[in-house]
């Protein structure tokens, strides 16, 4: 089973993060870069079904010179190949583009299953992996926490619906998942591995290399435009005393009030 995974490199926002002057983009200086976790399980789920039935996993992340991090990361896992589209063009673009920008680069390799992470922890837009699926004109499903081979030609699949509910489906390949963070459990690598896998060969690919025109490309060729940025207004609560009856009355009547400046 040929498995490709689209992988994205996000912004470590732990330590916190600071916006530009300019109010479109956040500070890079001092941040660090790190694998979206959602997509770390989509590769680790794709190495463990490439252990059981076989073929090769082929990695693909679109980003700039520090995202090749992230393809060299995959290479460590276990994954055979990896592709970094990687041109100045690109910079801005929203994730329309890079849906097209990676269906392109995959309807010329040999695929049965393509998964990504369910959404990326910096824009939690989680419509990437469906778009590339609808490019490609692919079955897919979404939110998946489990999958089953049948028979090389079908899969079952688990997705998570919501309210504690869950969906059972049977796919027929190829197919697109995007899958949940927690669907398999993360397997570590070693530096030694890492070290190696930076000598492991990494195909770097350039709008020139792309069948789309440069104008589809960045932020001319995005159908949504980033305005601004800033931080949500912190606001501090307020703790009611007394007894329940008496606590109760004094929020109604707060309440009340704020409606009415409302």
């Amino acid at each position: 089973m040929n498995i490709i995974v689209c992988l994205k490199q996000v912004p470590d926002i732990r330590n916190g993060l600071q916006i530009e002057e300019s109010r479109d983009r956040i500070k890079e200086s001092g941040l660090s870069f790190d694998i979206n976790e959602a997509d770390d399980y989509a590769l680790q789920e794709a190495l463990m079904l490439n252990e059981k039935f076989g073929g090769e996993v082929t990695v693909i992340s679109v980003g700039p010179d520090r995202a090749r991090e992230v393809v060299v990361h995959a290479l460590a896992k276990g994954a055979d190949r990896a592709v970094h589209v990687n041109d100045e063009v690109l910079a801005g673009s929203d994730g329309f583009v890079v849906a097209k920008v990676l269906a392109d680069v995959i309807k010329r390799l040999n695929y049965d299953l393509i998964l990504t992470g369910v959404q990326s922890e910096d824009e939690a837009q989680s419509y990437v992996g469906v778009a590339v699926a609808t490019r490609l004109g692919l079955p897919h499903a979404s939110s998946v926490t489990n999958v089953e081979v049948l028979n090389g030609r079908k899969i079952v699949v688990e997705r998570e619906m919501g309210g504690g509910k869950f969906e059972v489906m049977e796919i027929s390949l190829p197919a697109l998942l995007t899958v949940q963070s927690g669907i398999c459990e993360l397997r570590y690598t070693t530096l030694l591995k890492i070290m190696q896998a930076r000598r492991k060969e990494v195909k770097v690919l350039r709008a020139q290399d792309l069948t789309l025109d440069r104008r589809e490309l960045g932020t001319e060729g995005s159908r949504s435009k980033l305005v601004s940025m800033a931080f949500p207004q912190s606001k501090k609560g307020e703790i009611i005393t007394g007894e329940p009856r008496e606590a109760v009355i004094k929020l109604i009547e707060k309440l009340q009030t704020e409606a009415k400046v409302l």
